[in-house]
């Protein structure tokens, strides 16, 4: 996996030239790296852009995955939101479609406004799995054929929300956050 954004080397490729972007991408290509990872939010929309740049210019199509984020100021529109945010990251990342869409925000039972724990502030499950939330936005977005997988991301959520969204069989990536120090 390449994160074009964040982590300890994301400056590095965000900032990078365009020549050095286009080594590093297809050093990773030649070394068997299938999944390249962004978001919306990474470096303002910079991460996206410079990785549809660079994919272009290679002329190569590897698993792309993005995440959208929804704002303090889009809560009363969850669903309109999501697409939004999408549609920015599809032109910023010149592609008609990418392979995972994930949701950047995390999840609470119970929507925190205000919060901003993490990415954006914190949704409801309601807000993932109600009539006009994200679940809607993915799935309409995934029968347009704009997306193929669905996803959330766990860390920094509560695991009782995290959990419901698992439960409901409907996500087919879960990004967590897992390591020796934090099990």
């Amino acid at each position: 996996e390449i994160g074009f954004g964040c982590g300890p080397t994301a400056g590095l490729i965000v900032s990078a030239s365009c020549q050095e972007r286009r080594e590093a991408v297809a050093r990773a290509l030649d070394l068997g790296i299938t999944y390249f990872d962004t978001a919306s939010v990474y470096a303002d929309g910079v991460s996206e852009n410079h990785l549809g740049e660079t994919l272009s210019d290679l002329e190569v199509r590897p698993v792309v995955g993005t995440k959208v984020v929804i704002g303090e100021d889009e809560l009363d529109d969850v669903s309109g939101a999501v697409i939004r945010c999408f549609e920015g990251s599809l032109k910023r990342l010149r592609l008609d479609s990418v392979d995972i869409l994930h949701l950047h925000n995390r999840l609470a039972v119970q929507r925190v406004e205000g919060s901003n724990v993490g990415i954006g502030p914190l949704l409801s499950v309601d807000d993932l799995l109600g009539p006009g939330g994200v679940l809607d936005a993915f799935e309409k977005l995934r029968d347009q054929g704009k997306t193929r997988s669905l996803g959330i991301c766990s860390f920094g959520g509560e695991v009782p929300a995290i959990n419901q969204a698992i439960d409901t069989d409907r996500f087919q990536s879960l990004l967590a956050y897992y390591n020796i120090l934090n099990p």
